[in-house]
């Protein structure tokens, strides 16, 4: 595993002692700050090494625990955005979200839902994506269930597209970044 990870990070043009500092920060300031952390990687395109960032996040701070279904979550969306699907959807399939305690359950229903059909897209498979967006629409009301039901109806309409643009909604220039927002799950 240490060799492996060694080998991704050696894609990563960001010097050891920036990724060392990136792993010191709070989950909040890594994952949910505009424009700091992973997506200040990503605000300039830069979605891989954003992605091996998060990786790297998950295996050194000691925050990156609690929250790690969202940090996997949104790694995947960092390698879907770069292209890398396949890695996308293994981090996509950790970011699953453990059904208890009972009161949890059904927005951890709800997340798992849109993460299934975050994968589907990413697959192709329009029934399942379609299956997933309506156990999302059927979920409980809030910020997660409308935010994420907008985002499942732009993947289906999108299906053959690359992840990048259907995310965003509109096509976009070449080497223009996403615009990520917070995650709208279960962790905010």
């Amino acid at each position: 595993m240490k060799l492996l990870f060694a080998f991704l990070l050696g894609l990563c043009a960001l010097s050891a002692a920036a990724q060392e500092e990136l792993s010191k920060l709070s989950f909040q300031e890594f994952d949910q700050a505009m424009g700091k952390g992973w997506r200040a990687l990503a605000d300039a395109g830069r979605y891989e090494e954003a992605g091996i960032i998060i990786d790297q996040y998950l295996t050194e701070a000691l925050e990156s625990k609690r929250y790690s279904s969202m940090l996997n979550f949104h790694a995947g969306q960092c390698y879907a955005f770069a292209g890398k699907t396949e890695i996308a959807v293994e981090r996509f399939q950790r970011s699953f979200q453990r059904e208890e305690p009972e009161s949890y359950v059904r927005l951890a229903r709800q997340w798992n839902a849109y993460v299934n059909g975050t994968v589907a897209f990413l697959q192709g498979d329009r029934i399942k994506l379609q299956t997933s967006r309506n156990e999302v629409a059927a979920g409980p009301e809030g910020t997660m269930k409308e935010l994420n039901t907008k985002v499942l109806d732009r993947l289906i309409d999108g299906l053959g597209k690359s992840y990048d643009e259907v995310y965003n909604g509109t096509p976009k220039p070449p080497n223009q970044p996403a615009k990520l927002t917070p995650a709208s799950g279960p962790h905010g």
